[in-house]
């Protein structure tokens, strides 16, 4: 599928040509949309507070393991040093970064608010608050949040980035662009994620003319960048060149065995007349998420149109996901039993 946001491509009626189907302008590339929320230090230099020498202890033992991913046992050092100091704001920081990491955006949020109460010019704080937000669909709030940061750090590239993608997830393409076009111009000489981004964003309004050569650039950047040379496979099966979409998947898949990779290699591998190939595509996407219910829909099409009566237990089984007009479709027919 296509990433940031991922196209969603769909079969037909049974017996018809696999279609494809409109995206969905919302579900971004994880990866590398919200990247990590800010240093423990911040994002912007703040004094420590004057404390006893315990406070820094716990602060330098969180930090080592912040750094080695332990979050759940950095809360609680976190935790001590702010009952000895709870106007610390770079312990106020570090809680509200770890409760991010472990999920719980809402605590973050009321921890950023209590820095944020104290300073009202921590750039790291809004920058944070942002990312709870955001993470909350609270787009509007973090876009405010973003626009803070940016006034207090006009050169800030990744919240211009991530300001970009709130203003995409609401559906306003043209302010998204802009924001990352503001991002790309900070990075300098490696703007890779911005400029993915905004490839995006053209390939969700379906001008692929302007996606297609920044994926071609972005691939020459990163030859092994799974997500661009997916999304260019993408822009190349809906432009009806089927063997060089297969080529891009091709690549993709060496890098990452992705379900939805596989799917889009499938349908191109279909098109060709490699049937037997788009079968084992289905059956490598299904095993991968054996609830991936477009994977099972697309693996019975298939299997039936090759007379494989196996393919109506497919479809059978999308059915119980929860997609149930293709079986009824073939049992009215009289294909399925």
């Amino acid at each position: 599928m296509f990433t940031s946001p991922r196209h969603r491509l769909f079969p037909g009626v049974p017996m018809s040509e696999v279609r494809t189907h409109a995206l969905n302008p919302l579900a971004v590339l994880a990866a590398t949309v919200w990247l990590v929320a800010a240093l423990l230090s911040g994002c912007a230099t703040h004094a420590p507070s004057a404390t006893d020498p315990g406070v820094a202890s716990d602060m330098a033992i969180a930090g080592q393991l912040y750094a080695e991913k332990r979050y759940r046992e950095a809360l609680p050092l976190y935790d001590r040093a702010l009952a000895k100091d709870p106007k610390s704001a770079k312990a106020l920081l570090g809680r509200a970064v770890v409760l991010y990491k472990l999920g719980r955006y809402e605590d973050s949020i009321k921890t950023l608010n209590v820095l944020l109460s104290q300073d009202k010019t921590h750039t790291a704080g809004y920058y944070n608050r942002g990312l709870a937000k955001a993470r909350l669909e609270k787009y509007r709030e973090a876009a405010a949040d973003f626009e803070i940061t940016l006034a207090l750090k006009p050169d800030f590239a990744q919240a211009e980035n991530n300001l970009g993608l709130v203003y995409f997830s609401m559906d306003e393409t043209d302010n998204a662009l802009t924001h990352f076009d503001r991002a790309a111009a900070f990075m300098g000489d490696a703007p890779f994620e911005p400029l993915f981004n905004k490839a995006a964003v053209y390939q969700a309004r379906r001008e692929y003319e302007k996606a297609l050569p920044i994926y071609d650039y972005l691939v020459t950047v990163r030859p092994g960048d799974a997500n661009s040379l997916n999304n260019r496979g993408y822009i190349r099966l809906m432009r009806g060149e089927d063997a060089e979409a297969v080529a891009d998947f091709s690549r993709a898949l060496a890098v990452t065995e992705d379900k939805e990779i596989f799917f889009n290699r499938a349908i191109a591998l279909g098109r060709l007349g490699r049937t037997q190939e788009a079968v084992a595509d289905y059956r490598r996407a299904v095993a991968i998420d054996p609830a991936f219910v477009k994977g099972w829909k697309n693996l019975g099409l298939l299997r039936l149109r090759l007379e494989d009566a196996a393919g109506c237990e497919d479809l059978a089984r999308a059915c119980e996901l929860g997609s149930c007009q293709a079986i009824e479709d073939c049992r009215r027919l009289g294909t399925c039993p």
